[in-house]
């Protein structure tokens, strides 16, 4: 269950971040009209930007988090590393002289 969820956050994210812009946009332009003046539109597009910006990039820093624990986990030390690493196995096989 907490696989499929995280991988929602993950698929959904982007589907977030458009919601939140979107609805800042409306709240702007809604105040846009309700005032004179103006320059709430402006605004509720900055707002909704920023607002997505932490929202979703915390979202997205915590899915890539999960993702690298899990490939911790499965022992890939290159996928984490980048390079081979130290590997479990690879001093039993010196000794062996394998």
């Amino acid at each position: 269950m907490n696989k499929f969820l995280a991988d929602c956050v993950g698929v959904l994210n982007g589907l977030v971040a458009v919601v939140i812009i979107g609805a800042c946009t409306i709240a702007g332009l809604i105040a846009d009209r309700s005032t004179v003046g103006g320059g709430y539109f402006i605004v509720g597009i900055l707002v909704g930007l920023v607002v997505a910006t932490l929202v979703c990039g915390v979202l997205a820093l915590l899915v890539d988090i999960r993702n690298e624990l899990v490939r911790i986990r499965k022992g890939d030390a290159r996928a984490v590393t980048g390079s081979t690493g130290y590997q479990p196995n690879s001093l039993a096989a010196m000794i062996r002289g394998k």
